[in-house]
């Protein structure tokens, strides 16, 4: 019994992360949270100092050559506030809905 609820509760989890994702671009999410993206969607990395910019965003995924962080709209959000997947996928759907 525990296990279905388990699967049930990871597919509707699942479910929710992809509708989020599919809703929020990582480009909306990062004019939102503040990472101004030049024109061919680079930026300096808000995760570690540097003068140019390492932090590149391409097909929804984000990726920085200086500190090797990279990932999708819900890890840019906990990385940026600090949060656990739950909290961010409640963080984004809070901002832009």
């Amino acid at each position: 019994m525990k296990i279905m609820i388990g699967r049930r509760l990871m597919t509707m989890m699942n479910s929710h992360f992809n509708l989020i994702k599919q809703r929020v671009s990582i480009t909306d999410a990062c004019r939102m949270y503040g990472i101004k993206l030049n024109r061919t969607k680079k930026a300096r990395c808000p995760f570690h100092s540097e003068k140019e910019g390492s932090f590149s965003v391409k097909n929804d995924m984000w990726h920085c050559f200086g500190c090797g962080a990279g990932g999708d709209v819900i890890t840019l959000v906990q990385k940026l506030f600090n949060l656990t997947p739950y909290e961010a996928l409640e963080k984004l759907n809070y901002d832009f809905h």
